[in-house]
């Protein structure tokens, strides 16, 4: 993109940050790989649309009338609700580890707790 206008620039990246921002580390790390490719996948997407003229309006959901504000919005989402949602993926993890353990005896710690 580095011969298109900033309006492109602006829009491939506002496509990028509505389409994926929803996409969170759980922990599993063989899932790791597939977000890496989904989100390299929808970058070449959301360039060819803003190429194109598809970019999403401003000021619908995280996306705001400039990428900074945008990734502003998308860092107070992460540093604000993230907090629960990594409670819920260690209790998640916690109850695998327990299944495993009362079908195969095997003791081992909970995630998220000191041994």
């Amino acid at each position: 993109m580095l011969n298109e206008s900033d309006e492109q620039i602006r829009g491939a990246c506002n496509n990028m940050f509505a389409n994926i921002s929803r996409i969170i580390c759980d922990g599993a790390k063989d899932s790791c790989s597939l977000k890496l490719s989904t989100s390299a996948e929808e970058a070449a997407l959301s360039v060819f649309f803003a190429l194109k003229g598809t970019i999403v309006k401003p000021n619908i959901g995280i996306i705001s009338e400039n990428v900074e504000k945008a990734i502003k919005n998308i860092g107070n989402l992460s540093r604000e609700a993230f907090t629960t949602v990594d409670n819920v993926l260690i209790n998640i993890l916690n109850k695998f580890i327990n299944e495993e353990e009362n079908v195969n005896g095997i003791k081992t710690k909970e995630w998220g707790k000191n041994p």
